[in-house]
């Protein structure tokens, strides 16, 4: 499935699973791990011939936040029990807590190259 499939997908399927953080992360994990595959696969076909593809575009830090927040909002509208509700929300917490580190650790090496006088 593309990522406009993916997007507009027309048959969501409901479900009251709870996920815990480990699999929230698990989720997240194998999703990223996806797209590096397809990258992967994109570039050796593209080696092979010409590349017609849209570029996909770069997600900011500001959109992830902001699809987290999006998130918070989903599970404060989900009619489940307080400990299902507090689970969701130390999951979403983490992932905040790792947006965040990706952003502080991408500014240092900004201020780092900056410093050196190697930015791009």
């Amino acid at each position: 499935m593309n990522l406009e499939e993916y997007v507009n997908y027309s048959e969501e399927k409901e479900t009251n699973e709870i996920l815990n953080n480990e699999k929230i992360l698990a989720l997240f994990t194998n999703l990223k791990s996806k797209k590096t595959k397809d990258a992967e696969e994109e570039e050796n076909e593209s080696d092979e011939e010409e590349d017609d593809s849209t570029e996909i575009h770069q997600i900011t830090y500001r959109e992830a936040l902001s699809a987290v927040e999006v998130l918070e909002y989903y599970f404060m509208q989900q009619d489940v029990d307080e400990a299902a509700q507090s689970n969701h929300d130390q999951a979403l917490s983490n992932l905040q807590k790792e947006i965040r580190k990706l952003q502080n650790s991408s500014f240092k090496q900004v201020d780092i190259k900056a410093f050196f006088g190697l930015a791009d």
